[in-house]
């Protein structure tokens, strides 16, 4: 019935179209001209499996669950509970039992809970732009990523944070004092001298030369953005501008950026509060992810004052550490031919300004507690010494005394599963620890959430 095919044949048109397809997927990423539906088809064709096994994997199904990189399953490890400390610190989680983000304001000494902030997100969604609202749906996979990012707590216990990109204010009874939607926020927010918040943004119109960006539609253009706390934006300026207008553009197109459309990847800014030998009241310190340096920037004359390199990739959180140095949480993740690694633990560096030094701080706590967050992760530093560290990709939170101590650790599990947490913030200030405690016992919100 059949006629008998030559095997030949058949491997000859397998090869055939094996390359015809290798072909149309090359013309549709590469090439100069596209050939339209049938291209792209094959493009799409080609993505398959990586779909599906991204279907298949858990934590796109539940996108805020995680692995454990703790040897505990306890929610909270409580070793040294007679440590004394008046801080509060805000933390940021997805709470799984509720499959809501929330903010919890807490005493740091014992983790005791003092409030819940819950946000309604869909407030945030209905203030959205109708341009920002597909880059939401897509990006919090319609709100199951949805995160809260780096509190501000103001003294009548508001805090000011953002999620779904945009910036928000929101009040102790969780209604919204403001929502800003002008511009798509993302990562810290840094309070100013002034009682401003800085934060990172991404640009829209993009200011770069179209002869250096031609059509790369999936570029990524940051800026620097300062809001008052009445939520009006002040300033924005784009992050690639500023590397141009100081002659430095060469560390952005200067290097093979094929890895990354997001050459910058701004993460956190940080805002000298005084003036010392080493920097000025109100510059600003930028960490940049994928570039793996610390920008010194002054936006007073607009210069760049120093650019930091130095034994860290893929770092995050710039703090300021004593009057001659800032710290460091070094991610030590690294990018190879597939993909990134991280190739130790994390650490937190020490950047001497006099000497031009590194050195690693909390070395054999990091190490023994296996602190290795491949993004994201975030530490401060309080008055006596002691320091917290938030382990973001794995959900988990360590409280060390300056001896390396652990005082507790948190680990963000439910039903045996553990879950993201967000950026979070350590409160110090005794004039506005009191202020809140105040707001806290006189509140008096009329209707329950």
């Amino acid at each position: 019935m059949f006629k008998k095919i030559e095997l030949w044949l058949v491997l000859l048109l397998i090869l055939v179209i094996t390359f015809s397809f290798g072909v149309l997927v090359r013309q549709e990423l590469e090439g100069k001209r596209k050939l339209g539906l049938i291209s792209l088809t094959a493009l799409e064709i080609s993505r398959l499996p990586a779909r599906i096994s991204w279907l298949l994997n858990p934590e796109n199904i539940d996108p805020q669950r995680t692995s454990s990189n703790s040897n505990s399953k306890k929610k909270i490890n409580k070793i040294l509970n007679e440590y004394s400390n008046d801080a509060l610190y805000l933390i940021s989680r997805y709470d799984a039992s509720i499959k809501k983000s929330i903010v919890e304001l807490r005493k740091i000494k014992n983790f005791d809970l003092l409030h819940t902030y819950y946000v309604d997100q869909n407030i945030i969604f209905e203030n959205l732009k109708d341009e920002n609202r597909l880059n939401f749906e897509k990006e919090n996979l319609f709100g199951k990523r949805f995160q809260i990012d780096h509190p501000l707590i103001l003294y009548d216990g508001s805090i000011i944070a953002k999620g779904g990109g945009v910036l928000f204010r929101l009040n102790l009874c969780d209604k919204f004092d403001w929502v800003n939607n002008e511009i798509i926020v993302h990562h810290s927010n840094s309070l100013d001298n002034e009682g401003n918040i800085w934060t990172p943004s991404f640009l829209y119109d993009k200011t770069i030369d179209k002869k250096i960006l031609k059509d790369d539609k999936d570029f990524i253009e940051d800026g620097i953005t300062k809001f008052s706390p009445e939520g009006k934006m002040l300033f924005n300026k784009s992050l690639i501008s500023i590397f141009q207008e100081n002659n430095l553009q060469g560390l952005i197109f200067g290097i093979d950026r094929k890895l990354f459309n997001d050459p910058t990847h701004l993460n956190d800014i940080e805002i000298a509060k005084n003036d010392t030998k080493f920097w000025k009241k109100d510059d600003l310190f930028f960490s940049l992810r994928h570039r793996s340096v610390i920008i010194h920037y002054r936006p007073k004359n607009n210069k760049i004052i120093n650019v930091i390199h130095g034994p860290m990739g893929h770092q995050h959180d710039v703090d300021f550490f004593s009057e001659k140095e800032i710290s460091i949480f070094n991610n030590n993740n690294f990018s190879n031919s597939s993909g990134e690694s991280n190739i130790k633990n994390n650490e937190l560096l020490i950047y001497n300004f006099e000497t031009k030094d590194f050195y690693n701080k909390y070395e054999n706590a990091f190490k023994e507690l296996n602190i290795n967050t491949p993004t994201a992760g975030l530490s401060d530093r309080l008055n006596d010494g002691s320091l917290l560290v938030e382990e973001t990709d794995y959900g988990r939170v360590i409280y060390l005394t300056k001896e390396e101590q652990v005082i507790w650790e948190f680990n963000n599990i439910f039903e045996e599963q553990n879950y993201r947490i967000g950026w979070g913030r350590v409160v110090e200030e005794k004039k506005l620890i009191d202020s809140i405690l105040v707001s806290l016992e006189n509140k008096n919100c009329t209707i329950k959430k």
